[in-house]
């Protein structure tokens, strides 16, 4: 298929469009002050406290750079921290994945 050029005229003014929405959204939620009302779903582990990896995550997430679903499918590392330290060794991970 072969476009005109305005047909790519319009399409780059609907890039263009799309990624200053996109910047605007990154500006306003990086730079929004966060209430109350943030913290619950930023407490990804639900124990009442909000830890800087659950904060950037709840960040991320707002700008769309990550969804649920890849949050989830990254979130073994409570499997793999097999004595629960809240930091993984080598011993727990040799524990949790056997060779």
């Amino acid at each position: 298929m072969r476009y005109l050029e305005s047909d790519k005229f319009f399409l780059y003014m609907a890039e263009l469009n799309t990624e200053s929405k996109q910047k605007a959204l990154v500006y306003w939620v990086l730079t929004r002050k966060i209430t109350n009302y943030d913290l619950e779903p930023a407490d990804l582990n639900e124990d009442g406290t909000v830890g800087a990896a659950e904060f950037v995550i709840y960040k991320l997430k707002e700008i769309g750079k990550i969804s649920q679903e890849d949050v989830t499918l990254v979130m073994e590392f409570e499997e793999l921290d097999i004595d629960q330290s809240g930091t993984l060794f080598v011993s727990d991970i040799t524990v949790a994945q056997p060779s």
